[in-house]
This record gives structure tokens, sequence and C-alpha cells, in this order.
């Protein structure tokens, strides 16, 4: 402390990475999602939904993707979205490993997809915890927790979701 020099700290394993996601309750559709059976809800044949659905899941992949702009700003969401900002003009992104450059985006008839500056991929994540909340006067919320081990990967720009259903899947470089 009150210092800049370096110092060494050894890496104690196993590193636990944690998440949560909180949503608004207004239907098990996210539930099924998690849970890996969202084609049996979408096709109104899901019978029930149990926690013990969710415990049986453990291949989960968190993917956060990093914009440079606002969903508004952007005027969507995933692959709808448009580099509109001034400030992307001739600035570099990567896709899917491939180098690119934006190109004047104030000319309106045909503005570039926008691409994430990072993507950050957390494989193999677990439920550890699952809580339903409800207050008067206010929406219900659902809460969940997840936990992994080992396994963060941060990528440069864009990651195909193909590669991240592949087996193995992203792997660190040699």
């Amino acid at each position: 402390m009150g210092h800049l020099k370096p110092y060494d700290r050894p890496v104690t394993f196993p590193i636990e990475i944690t998440t949560s996601v909180e949503t608004t309750a207004g239907d098990l559709e996210t539930f099924s999602k998690f849970a890996g059976r969202e084609l049996g809800f979408d096709a109104d044949t899901a019978v029930d939904l149990t926690i013990d659905h969710l415990l049986a899941k453990d291949n989960l992949i968190l993917v956060v993707m990093l914009y440079h702009q606002t969903d508004v700003e952007a005027g969507g969401t995933g692959s709808s979205r448009l580099a509109l900002s001034a400030d992307l003009a001739g600035k570099s992104f990567w896709n899917a490993g491939a180098k690119g450059t934006y190109d004047n985006p104030i000319v309106p008839s045909a503005p570039d997809r926008e691409f994430p500056l990072k993507t950050v991929v957390v494989p193999s994540l677990k439920i550890t915890n699952e809580n339903f909340n409800l207050a008067v006067g206010s929406n219900a919320t659902q809460s969940f927790s997840f936990r992994s081990v080992n396994r963060l990967i941060m990528v440069k720009g864009q990651v195909p979701y193909t590669d991240l259903k592949v087996t193995p899947g992203l792997q660190k470089n040699a």
C-alpha cells in the first residue's frame, strides 16, 4: 500500500464466476428459456416447469456484448443495430475475427451495422438460486443466480453464436 511498484500474489483455484439475472415476472417464458424448454412453451405443450428442470442444466452460456452506442442511438438491438453515431466514422471493428471499418454513418442511404467492441463469454453456467418476489403495488420479479468455475473469455469484437454452440467451443490461444 502506498506505492506503485509491482507485487506478486498467487492465484487461488478454482476461480469462481457468479452472475445473476433479474426479470419482471410477467409469465414463465424466461424460466422456460433457462430450463431449455422454450420449444414446449412456444408450442403450448409444456405441462410443468420446476426448479428441477433448471438444476438439470449445466451447459448454459452467458454472452455479454458491449457496444459504443446505446440501443436508442443505434436504433435497435442485436443484428438490427446501426452505426449511426458520427464518432464511429472511420473506426475499426472486428466481426468473427475479420477486421472492418465503419463508413460515414451520416450518409442515411446505407448505414453500417454496429458490431460490439467486446464480447464476454462465460460457458458452463450452473444455476445456484432462483427467487420469486411479489410486493403489493409493484410488479413481481424473478431472480436467477448462476455459477461457473475457471472459464471467462473476453474477445475483441463480435463472436458468432455458431462458434459458441460447437464442442469444445471457444478455447484459449495456445
